[in-house]
Formats: structure tokens, sequence, C-alpha cells
């Protein structure tokens, strides 16, 4: 190894703050290994979320999370986009997939994201509401709903 690297990487070790010209040790480093574990993560078939939403049901979906999935979609036009929708602990009938139907509305007839690029699943219950949505490359096997609380468990309410 370069002589210079390793004195890079000893100094950002005993310096994290240490900045060299116009460029910053630690972002470069830790945006390297992000992208690393990233890539090691998508070799091994598990998908990170590209977004996560939650909240306790009694607000809408901000329309400026549902327009970063989209724009992030038209950049990536060789990838599915995948998302999970859980309901709350206490939840209204059928929230989920009324959650998803709005989101499919949206990104299908205003952001005219194609419907065949996109995949929408009801995932069950969990202690909060919460949203997930996913970008899958061709080839990786798509993300599983992982619901964490019983459907007997659940207080519907109107």
């Amino acid at each position: 190894m370069n002589s210079l690297k390793l004195i890079a990487i000893n100094l950002m070790i005993v310096f994290p703050t240490l900045t060299l010209g116009h460029t910053s040790l630690p972002y470069n480093y830790y945006n390297f290994i992000e992208q690393q574990h990233r890539r090691t993560l998508a070799r091994r078939d598990e998908i990170i979320p590209f977004d996560v939403y939650s909240n306790d049901g009694s607000k809408a979906i901000p329309k400026d999370r549902l327009d970063n999935f989209a724009d992030e979609a038209k950049r990536r036009p060789n990838e599915t986009g995948y998302i999970i929708s859980y309901s709350g602990r206490r939840a209204k009938t059928n929230e989920s997939l009324n959650n998803l139907n709005k989101i499919k509305h949206y990104l299908t007839k205003k952001k005219k994201i194609p419907l065949q690029r996109l995949k929408f699943i009801d995932g069950g219950y969990r202690e909060k509401r919460m949203i997930y949505f996913y970008f899958v490359p061709e080839g990786v096997r798509p993300p599983q709903p992982a619901p964490t609380v019983l459907a007997s468990e659940v207080e519907i309410i109107k």
C-alpha cells in the first residue's frame, strides 16, 4: 500500500476531524464504507429501505416523501419500487390497503411512474403505522413483510 495512503488512514484514526485541502477525510471514509456496506448487503440479497415513514395514523403521508421516491424511481429505470405498508396496533379497517391505494394513485397518476415498475404489499401489523419504500435491482430477492403484531392483538378503531 502506498505510504501516503497509510499516513492518511492513520491520521483519520488519530484526528477524525482532520481536513486536507478541500476534502474531509472522515466524510469520504464513511461514504466509502457506506457504499461498500450497501454493495455487500445487495450481494447477500438484503435490501436497504430507501425511506421509512411512521406516524400514529393521524396524518396523511407527506407528499414530499412520495415525490422523493418518484424522483428516485425515474433515476433508477431498471429497478422495481416496492412499498410495504403496515397498520398499527390500533388501526382502522383496511388502513394499510387504503394507504397503498392512495400511494399507488399518487405515484402512477400524478407522478407518471408505470404501474409495472411498482409493487404494493400489505405487510400486516406493527406497533406503529409504518410504510417502507424500497428499490430492488433485477435478480435480487425482493423485501418480505415482517409484521410484529398478530391480527388478534389489533384494536380496530372507526
